[in-house]
C-alpha cells in the first residue's frame, strides 16, 4: 500500500496505542548503565503532532536499482560511448528535499562477471547520490561486468521516479546535490557526474524526546534529541546531538514511526557510546545506531553475514527476524517452530557485531529460549 493510500489517523493511534504497551526504558543493560548518566527529560508533543509524523512518508537511504526503462532515440554522439545525468529536486516546506534523476547515454554493454554471458541490462552499472557530501543513496548492479567486446547500446533509466528519494534538510541555505553513475566504454567502467544545487528554507522544529548522556567520555554530558517540523506537508524527523564541548551533529530519521533515543551503548568496545534510536511499539519496531562526533553524526550500516541487506526490526511475524537489546547488546531471534502455542519456547538466536561503521548479525546461531508473560525473556532453555 502507498503511503498516499494509508489513513493517517487510523495509523497514528494504532502506532500510539503500541508505544503505550511497549516498556522502552524498563530492559536496561545493568552492567553498561554503570558508563551513562542519563537523566531523561520527556517533553509530550500533542497528538497532532504525533499523528502528523506516523503519517509521513519516509524512504530509506539505501534505495534498490529502479526498474529500467524503455530508451527512446537518442542524440547521435558520433559512435563513442557517453552518458548525460538530469537531475529534478524540489524543495518543500517541510525543510525535506524531494529528489530524482534519469541517467541517459549509450554504453558498450554488460556481461555475467563468472559466465561471460551477454546482459540484456544496458543502464549505469552503479549510481551514488551525495547531498552536501553525505551519500544519501546508492544503487548498483551486482554479478556484471562491462564486455569488451560489446556494441552501443542506448538506454535511459530513471532513479526514484515512483518512489521519489526524500531527504530531510537539517537548516534552510544552499545544498549541493551530486549525482554520480558508472557506465561501460569497452571493458572499463567510465564515471560521470552531474551537480545540482537547491535553495532551502528554515523549518521549524520542536523536540519531541531527549536524554543526556556521556558520549565521548570527557566528563561532560551531551544531549540527544528527537526532534520534529513542527508544520509542513511531510513533516520528518531529526536526530540532534548538542555537545559538552558547544558542538551540534544532527541526522535524519527516515520513516514513519515516531522515535525516541536509548541510552547510548558501546557497541564495538572503543570507549565510545553509540547512538541508539527506537521507533515503533508492540508487534513492531525498529532500531537505528548512529556512530556520533562533534563534526559527524554517521548510521552504521546493517548487513547479514554474507553482505546482504539486513536491518534491526521486528515484525511481529511469527517466522521472522525479531530484534532484542539486552545486556549484550544487539541479538536477532526467531520460534523454531513459528506456529507453537507453548511458551516459553526455542528460538534460534544470532548476535549483532559491529566493526567499523558496518553492524552485521552472525552466519552462526545459539539455542535459547523466549518467552512473553509476564514480562518478556530471552535465555537458556
Amino acid at each position: 500500500m502507498s503511503t498516499h493510500e494509508r489513513d493517517p489517523i487510523f495509523e497514528s493511534l494504532d502506532r500510539l496505542a503500541g508505544l503505550a504497551d511497549a516498556d522502552l526504558v524498563g530492559d536496561r543493560m545493568p552492567d553498561i548503565r554503570r558508563r551513562v548518566r542519563a537523566n531523561r527529560r520527556r517533553r509530550a508533543v500533542g497528538a497532532v503532532a504525533a499523528a502528523a509524523v506516523l503519517a509521513a512518508g519516509g524512504l530509506g537511504l539505501s534505495q534498490a536499482l529502479p526498474d529500467q526503462r524503455s530508451a527512446p532515440p537518442v542524440t547521435e554522439r558520433g559512435g563513442t560511448p557517453w552518458q548525460q545525468i538530469d537531475i529534478e529536486a524540489v524543495p518543500d516546506d517541510a525543510g525535506q528535499v524531494v529528489i530524482r534523476y534519469f541517467v541517459t547515454g549509450e554504453s558498450t554493454g554488460y556481461v555475467d562477471a563468472e559466465t561471460g554471458e551477454a546482459s540484456d541490462y544496458t543502464g549505469p552499472a552503479a549510481t551514488e547520490v551525495r547531498f552536501d557530501g553525505r551519500v544519501v543513496a546508492r544503487s548498483e548492479q551486482d554479478g556484471l561486468a562491462c564486455d569488451p567486446d560489446g556494441v552501443l547500446k542506448a538506454s535511459t533509466t530513471e532513479f526514484h521516479g515512483d518512489e521519489p528519494l526524500v531527504v530531510n534538510d537539517v537548516t534552510g541555505g544552499e545544498h549541493t546535490i551530486l549525482v554520480e553513475a558508472s557506465y561501460c566504454a569497452g571493458g572499463e567502467l567510465v564515471e560521470s557526474t552531474e551537480t545540482r544545487v537547491v535553495t532551502t528554507e528554515d523549518s521549524s522544529l520542536v523536540t519531541f524526546d531527549e536524554l543526556d548522556a556521556d558520549l565521548d567520555g570527557d566528563g561532560t554530558d551531551e544531549t540527544v534529541q528527537v526532534q520534529v517540523y513542527e508544520s509542513g506537508t511531510a513533516p520528518a524527523q531529526l536526530l540532534r546531538v548538542d555537545w559538552g564541548t558547544g558542538e551540534t551533529t544532527s541526522a535524519p530519521l527516515l520513516g514513519t514511526m515516531e522515535r525516541s533515543p536509548l541510552e547510548p551503548v558501546d557497541l564495538d568496545g572503543d570507549g565510545d557510546l553509540e547512538v541508539v534510536v527506537f521507533g515503533g511499539g508492540g508487534e513492531t519496531s525498529e532500531w537505528n545506531v548512529f556512530q556520533a562526533a562533534p563534526d559527524t553524526m554517521d548510521e552504521v550500516r546493517t548487513v547479514d553475514a554474507a553482505g546482504g541487506s539486513a536491518s534491526l526490526s521486528s515484525d511481529g511475524g511469527p517466522g521472522g527476524w525479531q530484534t532484542h537489546l539486552g545486556a549484550d547488546g544487539f541479538v536477532s531471534y526467531r520460534l523454531e517452530d513459528p506456529t507453537t502455542t507453548q511458551f516459553p519456547a526455542p528460538v534460534e538466536v544470532r548476535a549483532w557485531s559491529l566493526s567499523g561503521s558496518t553492524f552485521t548479525r552472525s552466519a552462526e546461531s545459539t539455542s535459547q529460549c523466549v518467552t512473553f508473560q509476564p514480562t518478556f525473556v530471552l535465555g537458556p532453555c
